[in-house]
């Protein structure tokens, strides 16, 4: 969800605006990670899904296994930009 990204990168500038050293650089590169989540799924996210939102109940777009197999494979490097946003996010707080 893009909007969850947007507010945590606002709170991430707040936090690393405040900061020195070792936190700051963490949080610089935690929001790098989120704005790289937002940002795909917002290029790559949105157009896949709106391709089976757009159709009749039931119905499936065509090369329908293909964009389930791009769409999965994008959701777990975008999970993967996550789980480091918030490696570096949790390491700038206890610094």
């Amino acid at each position: 969800m893009p909007i969850l990204g947007v507010i945590a990168g606002a709170a991430t500038t707040i936090f690393a605006l405040h900061r020195s050293g070792a936190a700051r650089d963490l949080a610089w590169t935690g929001l790098g990670f989120i704005v790289l989540a937002v940002i795909a799924s917002i290029t790559i996210a949105e157009p896949i899904n709106s391709k089976f939102r757009r159709l009749p109940e039931g119905q499936t777009p065509q090369r329908a296994e293909h964009y389930r197999t791009l769409w999965r494979r994008f959701h777990a490097l975008r999970n993967l930009a996550a789980l480091a946003a918030l490696a570096c996010l949790a390491a700038a707080a206890v610094v």
